[in-house]
């Protein structure tokens, strides 16, 4: 619950004890868990630990009805993040922070969108450039494994 995980939180006031709170409290499949964490994650003034953290935790597959608002607001956020924050803070944002595990067409729409605004030799239009490639893969395995659990057809004969 929220409540052990703010006792928690308390007992452990470390950087990390800190992130795995905010990242527990990501997790959840709330309204309210998602807007506190995507406050946080859309301003990307975070440590290297918090961002390695936060991102996982606030993508969750299974997530996506709760995700989408959020999904959209990427093209604004990563403009945000590559023209105001360090290059390695971007780095790990695209790497911990970037919506791969939601390969549908509304995400590789907003990815495209990503890509569109930003100059083909930035390192961020390469990392969308890449996470892109991923969503896409995960599209033909998510494919290829439902085409594989199918129901066989019966050999008529």
């Amino acid at each position: 619950t929220e409540h052990a995980i703010e006792a928690e939180r308390l007992r452990d006031p470390s950087e990390a004890g800190r992130a795995q709170a905010d990242g527990a409290l990501a997790a959840r499949p709330t309204r309210q868990a998602k807007d506190a964490a995507w406050r946080k994650l859309a301003d990307g003034n975070l440590s290297i630990k918090e961002i390695r953290v936060l991102g996982p935790a606030f993508w969750q597959v299974g997530h996506e009805h709760l995700l989408a608002p959020y999904l959209a607001q990427m093209p604004d956020v990563v403009d945000h993040w590559r023209t105001t924050l360090p290059e390695q803070t971007v780095r790990t944002l695209m790497a911990s922070a970037y919506p791969t595990v939601d390969p549908s067409d509304a995400a590789l729409r907003v990815t495209d969108a990503v890509l569109a605004r930003i100059d083909p030799k930035d390192n961020v239009h390469r990392w969308v450039v890449e996470h892109r490639e991923d969503m896409v893969r995960a599209r033909h395995v998510r494919a290829f494994d439902l085409s594989a659990h199918a129901p066989q057809q019966a050999l008529a004969g």
